[in-house]
């Protein structure tokens, strides 16, 4: 079963998000949060995945990364992530699959983020997707990181490790784990100070760039295995 502290997120969840519905997540916006510090890449991540598993909504999250070495997205085991490369930022690619979404007339197209600009820039993606016949069913929500901060908080976060969502135990082995930024634990006792803390461009840099290596190389050692594991032609 499920811990008895998990906390669900208003317009989150299987429910809310019915059965054609996506939730686009401004990672490091819901990270500032949690608290920079006590939130890197890597374990945010496998919180948001296990979260979402638990939500039943795996296969439609896409948490969207500032920084990275190229624009690119990627399926990690089900859970979708973009890089915005140096070119863009993880903004513009909410902003745009909003708005490729739109038109496809997903239902409903949910948006975590508190930054108003990003806000006001999905509600515009969102009407400019233009009268079709498609964008009449679709519709836009819009949740505040803080709610999503505050359900991986009450359980996801501590969680992650000891429960990791299928293919993420990959990047909790001790002895193949990430980078020392990248490994740093979530820790509920975290003091204000680190919640607070201001994260530089050099250190999100670095740390797309270590989640980016991480996540490709397990891809490629859960492919190679595939391979060999599968029976003869």
């Amino acid at each position: 079963g499920l811990p008895g502290r998990r906390r669900g997120c208003r317009g989150l969840g299987e429910h809310n998000l019915g059965e054609h519905g996506v939730a686009l997540i401004d990672v490091n916006n819901v990270r500032g949060k949690l608290g920079f510090a006590r939130a890197t890449l890597a374990p945010f991540c496998g919180a948001l995945a296990r979260w979402a598993l638990d939500e039943r909504i795996l296969g439609r999250v896409i948490a969207a990364i500032d920084h990275g070495p190229s624009t690119c997205a990627l399926s990690f085991f089900g859970f979708a992530i973009t890089f915005s490369g140096e070119s863009e930022t993880a903004d513009d690619a909410i902003v745009r699959d909003v708005a490729w979404l739109a038109e496809r007339g997903c239902a409903p197209i949910t948006v975590v983020t508190s930054d108003r600009l990003l806000r006001q820039r999905c509600h515009a993606a969102f009407r400019d997707a233009g009268p079709r016949p498609a964008v009449r069913g679709s519709a836009l929500r819009l949740v505040s990181s803080a709610e999503l901060a505050n359900a991986l908080e009450a359980y996801a976060l501590a969680d992650w490790r000891t429960r990791p969502a299928p293919g993420w135990k990959l990047l909790v082995a001790a002895e193949d784990g990430p980078s020392r930024r990248a490994s740093i634990s979530l820790n509920p006792a975290s003091s204000r100070s680190s919640r607070a803390r201001i994260e530089s461009t050099e250190d999100r840099v670095e740390d797309a760039l270590d989640f980016h290596k991480m996540v490709t190389s397990r891809r490629a050692s859960a492919a190679a295995a595939r391979r060999q594991n599968a029976p003869p032609a």
